[in-house]
């Protein structure tokens, strides 16, 4: 599907991926069925996926994000990257968890809060690089919010897969438009400057297309 897309980490791009009326969340999948994936040495991948992967149960949530942190601080200390910019206590209340119910165990978080709990450890891992499947779902208004004011300061490579116009249109700064055609064009803009041109675009198009009725009569 995105044969012949580059992402070069090499700069601070935020890139969202817009489907029109269909998602598809496989294109950010990190498990391509076919193709190339070079990760540089330097690269942390963070992925917000859309259903939590498998947490022990019995593990209390700030032992589950401090055991994640650690692991982040572990790598950066050997190859001079930076570490998470929050401890794992004040990362996890401005998720929504107070600090009295950070020792609660996973078995004991709704679905919901299983989602915040997933959001915190990709944060946690503090990534370079993010992917954001269908971020807004499941998530209350004031993660939401959080998470945007978050993605403001981020400065890293930022590739969000969403349906929520408003949150791309705060979060990013560039498209991967795909029409339906199969191809993918590259926006440079946000999505309502790309709503603008395509119905200027379609405006043209209108004209010309009437233009042409008129010398054919």
């Amino acid at each position: 599907l995105l044969r012949g897309v580059k992402f070069p980490c090499l700069f601070v791009c935020n890139v969202s991926i817009y489907l029109g009326f269909s998602p598809l969340p496989v294109a950010c999948c990190p498990c391509a069925q076919s193709g190339v994936r070079e990760v540089g040495d330097t690269a942390v991948i963070g992925y917000f996926q859309q259903h939590p992967p498998e947490v022990n149960p019995s593990l209390r949530m700030i032992d589950y994000i401090r055991e994640v942190a650690e692991k982040r601080k572990s790598r950066a200390g050997e190859s001079g990257l930076v570490g998470p910019p929050d401890t794992p206590e004040v990362l996890l209340e401005k998720l929504g968890f107070p600090r009295k119910l950070q020792y609660q165990k996973v078995e004991s978080l709704s679905g919901g809060e299983r989602r915040r709990l997933h959001l915190a450890a990709v944060l946690a891992s503090a990534p370079n690089v993010l992917i954001l499947d269908e971020p807004t779902n499941d998530l209350d208004l004031n993660t939401v919010e959080v998470l945007e004011e978050m993605l403001q300061v981020y400065r890293g490579l930022l590739l969000v897969v969403s349906h929520d116009r408003a949150f791309m249109e705060g979060s990013t700064n560039s498209l991967l438009v795909m029409p339906g055609d199969g191809t993918v064009d590259r926006f440079m803009g946000k999505y309502s400057d790309y709503l603008k041109q395509l119905y200027q675009l379609r405006q043209r198009q209108a004209t010309a297309a009437a233009e042409q009725q008129k010398k054919a009569k």
